[in-house]
């Protein structure tokens, strides 16, 4: 089954339209606005038949969004015998290809430069995401960090364990992260 709308057919695009709703950070709800089957390109009677008689199926259970469609031409003899019984020929759908725009994620969650390591991961178990890009003032995209890229940094090759001993932070990047202020750092080192 593949999912298209009418006014994605219409524009030529591809045959995968659907609406998301996100109802919290780890639910998502699609709703589907058509359903088209389809039987196999360079369609013949068998897959023509099949198509018309599952998507009319599928609209006797209630699903009225399910339509038949077709990905090639149809003969001489598909057009006679579909005329001989009243049955329009099901939709072309030229092309049924996913393409990057009918799966990305439009409200993509982001993080400042100045955001620590320890917010950014904060945000990716939050959200349930493994990577956010890293977004200047203008939100141009000045480069990913990933979980993977963050248990490199925070548990090194065995040849790096030296590493692991350096603080890349200031006081106030510490104290923010630990959720105290500079003060009570001060006071309890002294």
């Amino acid at each position: 089954m593949l999912f298209a709308s009418p006014q994605a057919h219409r524009e030529g695009r591809p045959a995968i339209d659907c609406i998301k709703r996100q109802l919290d950070h780890s639910t998502t709800v699609i709703f589907v606005k058509e359903i088209l089957i389809i039987g196999h390109r360079n369609p013949d009677m068998d897959s023509i038949c099949s198509a018309l008689a599952y998507a009319h199926f599928k609209q006797q259970l209630g699903m009225n969004h399910a339509m038949a469609a077709r990905c090639g031409d149809i003969n001489d003899r598909i057009e006679h015998v579909l005329q001989k019984f009243g049955v329009a020929p099901p939709r072309f759908v030229a092309d049924v290809r996913p393409r990057v725009r009918d799966v990305m994620q439009q409200k993509v969650v982001q993080v400042g430069m100045l955001t620590s390591a320890w917010e950014a991961m904060e945000i990716m178990d939050r959200t349930n995401i493994r990577s956010l890009p890293i977004v200047d003032e203008a939100l141009r995209c000045c480069g990913l960090v990933s979980v993977f890229k963050m248990s490199k940094f925070f548990l090194p090759a065995q040849a790096r364990l030296a590493d692991t001993r350096r603080i890349l932070c200031s006081l106030d990047q510490l104290a923010d992260t630990l959720k105290c202020d500079d003060a009570e750092m001060v006071n309890s080192q002294v």
